[in-house]
C-alpha cells in the first residue's frame, strides 16, 4: 500500500505533465494498484485478524485509511479530468463509504477513539448530520476515552493523538445537535474554543514535549502532519465533492482554526 501511496503522490505532484489523450490510461493503471493493493491488505488482515484480536482497531483502521486514500486519490483525479462521464467522483464516493464501514467495525469490535473519530468524520460529510442516537453515542464515547487518553499521565504520544481527536471532535460537535434546538451560536462559539484549544496543542507539540526524550521528534511530527492533512479534507476535499450547508460550515471553521498553521 505505501508503493501505491508514493504512486498516487507522484502522480497527482506531476499531472500538469502528462500528455494529453494519456490521462485516463495513467487513472485506470493507478485505480489498478489501489485495488490490488487493498486487495492484498484484506487478504492479510483475513489471515491476521483472528490471531491478534488485541489489535482489532489497528486491523479495522489500516482498512478504513487504505479505502479512504484511494478516494482521496480518485477525487483528485476527477477534479484534474474533469469528465463527468468517467465515473470518478462516484467511485470516490462509493471507497469513502466503504472506509466509514471499515472505521465503525474497528471501533465497535474494539473500542478506541482513533477508528471512532474517523467514522464520525466519514459519516459527517457524507450524512451531513450526527444527530442520529448513535452516532451521538458514538461522539460521546470517543470524547471519553480521548480526554482519557489526554491526561498528563499518559505518554507524549498517547497524548498529542488525543488531541487531535479532541480537535475534531469538537470541530464536529454542531452537526450532534438536533436541526431546531435554539442556541446554535452559542453552541459553535463554545465549540471552536475547545477545537482551537486542541488543535493549537498539536501545532505545539513539538514545544510541548521538546524535553522529553522518550519520544522521538518524527513521531510528534507525523502525528502533527496527520492532524493537519485531516482538517484540510474538511477545507479542500469533501466540501467540493459533497456541496451542503454542513460541509460549508466545517469548511468555514475547519478554515478559521488551521489559519498561521499552515
Amino acid at each position: 500500500m505505501k508503493t501505491t501511496n508514493a504512486w498516487a503522490d507522484h502522480t497527482l505532484r506531476y499531472r500538469n505533465v502528462i500528455r494529453p489523450g494519456n490521462n485516463l490510461p495513467v487513472s485506470d493503471h493507478l485505480t489498478s494498484r489501489f485495488g490490488q493493493s487493498i486487495k492484498a491488505l484484506t487478504d492479510l488482515f483475513k489471515t491476521d485478524i483472528n490471531a491478534g484480536k488485541s489489535r482489532y482497531a489497528e486491523h479495522y483502521g489500516l482498512m478504513g485509511s487504505a479505502c479512504k486514500r484511494k478516494s482521496e486519490y480518485l477525487f483528485r483525479m476527477s477534479q484534474f479530468n474533469q469528465d463527468p462521464q468517467d465515473g470518478l467522483m462516484q467511485a470516490s464516493l462509493e471507497s469513502l463509504k466503504t472506509s466509514g464501514d471499515w472505521y465503525y467495525q474497528g471501533y465497535v469490535k474494539q473500542i478506541n477513539h482513533w477508528t471512532a473519530i474517523q467514522y464520525l468524520s466519514i459519516t459527517a460529510v457524507i450524512k451531513g448530520t450526527l444527530d442520529k442516537q448513535e452516532d451521538r453515542d458514538v461522539w460521546t464515547v470517543t470524547r471519553i476515552l480521548a480526554e482519557s487518553d489526554s491526561t498528563e499521565e499518559k505518554d507524549a504520544m498517547t497524548r498529542i493523538w488525543s488531541w487531535g481527536t479532541l480537535a475534531e471532535l469538537w470541530l464536529l460537535y454542531l452537526l450532534t445537535l438536533p436541526a431546531d434546538l435554539a442556541g446554535h451560536d452559542t453552541d459553535l462559539t463554545s465549540a471552536k474554543e475547545k477545537a482551537t484549544l486542541y488543535y493549537d496543542k498539536v501545532a505545539k507539540a513539538k514545544i510541548y514535549f521538546a524535553a522529553d526524550v522518550s519520544v522521538k521528534q518524527e513521531e510528534i511530527i507525523f502525528a502533527m502532519e496527520s492532524t493537519q492533512k485531516q482538517f484540510e479534507r474538511y477545507i479542500h476535499w469533501w466540501p467540493v465533492m459533497m456541496p451542503s450547508p454542513a460541509n460549508g460550515l466545517l469548511q468555514e471553521i475547519a478554515l478559521d482554526l488551521t489559519t498561521g498553521y499552515q
